[in-house]
């Protein structure tokens, strides 16, 4: 795949490329959140001081290279899951929460001279696609853990209350 540069389309990015690209896709993305919470992502820091950030970061990282790269779309699905998983728990639409694949097309053509060619635009819209599956995927194994710890307290409760012998 690739990005297509003052008029030239180039098959491998140069690595400052990649890193405009990427650095501005992240801004991208934590500029979802809400002002305090991005300047908390935005500071980065290592996966044990910033999970959240160090997830979305490398996993991003990940896309792009698998993009430009030419990788099968399916393997980058794991990547895509990673960031879901995280967004799928806060407070965003569902739109919101997939949005970041859209993102990365508008990390591109906001660089002077950087187009998105054909194929690149394509796998991007694929990917986007995915999400949506993804996050469904992801809401509904949250519905069935709810279910669950609800049905637990309820127990626990008649359990409190006399109304349940406990086994034993």
């Amino acid at each position: 795949m690739s990005i297509k540069v003052q008029g030239k389309e180039t098959g491998t990015s140069t690595p400052r490329m990649k890193a405009t690209v990427l650095r501005k896709w992240i801004d991208l993305v934590f500029d979802t959140y809400p002002p305090d919470t991005a300047a908390v992502l935005k500071s980065r820091g290592d996966r044990f001081a910033n999970p959240v950030s160090y997830t979305i970061v490398s996993n991003l990282g990940k896309i792009l290279d698998g993009l430009l790269d030419g990788v099968e779309l399916e393997t980058l699905f794991p990547c895509l899951e990673e960031i879901i998983k995280i967004r799928a728990v806060q407070d965003f639409t569902p739109e919101a929460a997939v949005c970041f694949m859209s993102l990365l097309k508008q990390a591109i053509i906001s660089e002077p001279g950087f187009k998105i060619a054909d194929g690149m635009n394509v796998k991007i819209d694929r990917l986007s696609v995915s999400c949506i599956d993804i996050y469904n995927d992801c809401r509904n194994r949250i519905e069935i853990i709810r279910a669950r710890e609800k049905e637990k307290s309820a127990i626990n409760l008649q359990r409190m209350m006399g109304v349940l012998k406990e086994e034993r």
